[in-house]
C-alpha cells in the first residue's frame, strides 16, 4: 500500500510522536489483546513475558509500563522497584485480577500510578496509560521550570535578589527606593535586570512564576 507524499510526512510524524509503552504477562494471548488496545488507541506498544526481558530491552523512550501483579520470575512490585532504580519518573500500571484493598494500598506505596483491574477494557486501559503518561510528563516539566529558575535566580545579585522580594512583595519603586536608601535610577535598574535575568516581561510574571515554584 503506498500514500501520497502528504500522507506520508503525516503518517511520520504521528508515528514519531507515538508514545513507548512496555508490557509483561506471561500470557502471550492476554498480551496481545493488551496491544491491540494500546495500538488502537495510538501507543507503540511492545511485549515481553518476563520481568527479566523487560529489564534487557528496556530504554529512555519508554513512556509506561504496564506489568501483570503476578509473574513466573517474581512479581509486578519487585519489577516496579527495578525499574524506579533506573528511571524514578517512570509511570507503572499494575494489572491484576485480585486488587483488593490492601494489595492496592500496597501496589500504590511502592510506586504503581494506578491499578487496573481484568477483564480490561480497551477505553479504561488506554485513558489509564494516557492519564498516567501525560502526569509523568507534567511532573518533569514542572521540575525541569524549577531547576531553570533556581538557575536564572542564581545568576542575581544579592542586591538585585532585595529588590525582586520588595517587588513580588507589591512594592513600588519609590517605597522601594526609600526603605532601601537607593536612587529611583537604581531600583528601575535592578528591576530591569531582575525581570531581564529571570525571563520575564512584568512583575507580576514574575511573581506568578516564584510562587508556581514555591520561591522567593
Amino acid at each position: 500500500m503506498t500514500f501520497p507524499i502528504s500522507d506520508e510526512v503525516e503518517l511520520a510524524k504521528r508515528v514519531q510522536s507515538q508514545d513507548t509503552v512496555f508490557v509483561v504477562d506471561d500470557d502471550p494471548i492476554i498480551s496481545s489483546v493488551i496491544q491491540q488496545m494500546l495500538e488502537v488507541g495510538g501507543f507503540r506498544c511492545r511485549n515481553f513475558t518476563s520481568s527479566r526481558a523487560l529489564l534487557s530491552a528496556f530504554s529512555a523512550d519508554v513512556s509506561c509500563v504496564l506489568t501483570d501483579l503476578l509473574m513466573p520470575d517474581g512479581d509486578g512490585s519487585e519489577l516496579m522497584q527495578q525499574l524506579h532504580n533506573i528511571d524514578g519518573d517512570l509511570p507503572i500500571i499494575v494489572l491484576t485480577g485480585h486488587a483488593d484493598v490492601p494489595t492496592a494500598v500496597r501496589l500504590m506505596e511502592q510506586g504503581a500510578v494506578t491499578i487496573v483491574e481484568k477483564p480490561l477494557q480497551g477505553p479504561v486501559l488506554v485513558a489509564a496509560v494516557r492519564k498516567a503518561i501525560d502526569r509523568a510528563r507534567n511532573l518533569r516539566f514542572r521540575r525541569d521550570e524549577a531547576h531553570q529558575v533556581r538557575s536564572r535566580m542564581a545568576q542575581l545579585s544579592d542586591d538585585e535578589k532585595e529588590v525582586m522580594r520588595e517587588l513580588v512583595a507589591g512594592a513600588q519603586n519609590k517605597t522601594i527606593a526609600t526603605r532601601l536608601a537607593l536612587s529611583a535610577r537604581t531600583v528601575d535598574r535592578r528591576r530591569r535586570s531582575v525581570l531581564n535575568t529571570m525571563g520575564v516581561s512584568s512583575v507580576p510574571e514574575l511573581a506568578t512564576l516564584l510562587a508556581k515554584h514555591h520561591l522567593t
